[in-house]
């Protein structure tokens, strides 16, 4: 049961007792009355933190045996490394876009480039 699609939304739970309090306006109800599917689940439970991929594509895993991967790694931790380098790519891409400006409006456009990459 639940009375919100968005866990982790400000407003929607109330954790000051330690236990997740429902707003006043919000019946309770079953997961099939608040989530349409499965992705639906996944992908609103958590802020859109999470989004469903097909198996081909790069995602973190949230229960795994680690027996099944080489030297009992852990699957996640290649993806976590994957994605920042992709981070450090496009932050590095956009300070060099920053090199046709004078130095200090330069330095501006860098620093509002860099914070446009790192907000995603």
């Amino acid at each position: 049961m639940t009375c919100v699609d968005n866990w982790s939304a400000k407003g929607n739970f109330n954790f000051s007792t330690g236990k997740n309090k429902c707003p006043d306006h919000k019946p309770c109800k079953k997961f099939s009355q608040v989530y349409s599917s499965h992705v639906d689940f996944c992908q609103k439970i958590w802020d859109g933190s999470w989004r469903v991929v097909a198996d081909s594509e790069p995602c973190f895993h949230i229960t795994f045996n680690p027996e099944n991967y080489p030297n009992n790694a852990n699957p996640n931790d290649k993806v976590a490394r994957q994605r920042a380098l992709e981070l450090v790519k496009l932050s590095t891409s956009n300070v060099n876009q920053c090199a046709q400006y004078e130095p200090l409006l330069s330095l501006v456009a860098c620093l509002v480039l860099l914070a446009i990459s790192f907000s995603d």
